[in-house]
């Protein structure tokens, strides 16, 4: 299994905060706790306007998901 780094999580989170409405970005879990892991949290800190719009965007394709697999 391939290991993901702690610079390879800061490599993202540096590339994340450039997005327009992103303020911050906060690594948590293994990778951020022993340099490594098979996955890595992320915490995105952003402003009311970006999270709303993220929110309906993700509701729909949840919808989307869920009508597709009813079928």
């Amino acid at each position: 299994m391939h290991k993901i780094s702690i610079e390879t999580a800061k490599e993202l989170a540096h590339l994340l905060v450039k997005i327009d409405g992103i303020k911050g970005v906060d690594i948590f879990g293994s990778v951020a706790r022993e340099g490594y892991g098979a996955d890595f949290d992320l915490i995105i800190l952003t402003n009311q306007e970006k999270a709303q719009e993220w929110w309906v965007n993700a509701k729909m394709r949840i919808r989307q998901r869920s009508f597709f697999t009813i079928l």
